[in-house]
């Protein structure tokens, strides 16, 4: 990692690679009941994301005050929190928030779902973004949720919503191609 010495590397356990396994069949084997390799798969997914964890003290996730909220195999929920002062700026209609830092978070939301996919001694990055801002975002609390929509050996595909904490309103769709790429 850029920036940290050894001292501060973060742990990251990826599951097993599924061999190019659809979203579905990576979510099922996770799932199956009793234990055995699907739930070895699903402890790795949440080990793997516990240790994401430590991330949120860096770059834009500490910018936006990030942090994964809910996480599940090929799943991903993130919070941030946006200010008029960092992220946005004023209208004369109120304040409202830059679409930069709307989709940063949803590239974090994006990254952590494909990483809990991840094949073993791989991470995740994010190769192509696009994203439709529906309507402005007003600062606040704000949440990205993230599904994998299909995982190859070496691809990721992904669409996630960010939506007004408050309400619920969704205010941009995002969809990435990311890659994995070796440790």
């Amino acid at each position: 990692m850029i920036g940290l010495t050894d001292e501060q590397q973060l742990p990251v356990i990826f599951p097993d690679d599924h061999g190019g396994a659809t979203r579905d069949q990576d979510i099922a084997a996770a799932v199956t009941p009793g234990g055995g390799a699907g739930a070895a798969a699903a402890d790795a997914g949440r080990s793997h994301l516990t240790a994401m964890r430590g991330i949120e003290r860096f770059g834009m996730w500490a910018n936006l005050g990030a942090r994964v909220l809910e996480e599940a195999p090929g799943e991903a929920v993130v919070e941030g929190h946006a200010t008029t002062d960092a992220h946005g700026f004023p209208t004369s209609r109120g304040a409202i928030v830059h679409g930069g830092a709307i989709a940063a978070l949803a590239d974090m939301a994006l990254a952590t779902a494909g990483s809990s996919v991840a094949p073993d001694g791989q991470v995740v990055t994010t190769v192509d973004l696009r994203i439709d801002f529906l309507q402005v975002a007003r600062p606040g609390r704000l949440v990205a949720r993230s599904t994998v929509r299909r995982r190859t050996r070496r691809l990721c595909f992904a669409s996630a919503t960010v939506e007004q904490a408050d309400d619920g309103t969704v205010i941009a769709e995002a969809r990435a191609l990311l890659t994995y790429v070796p440790r």
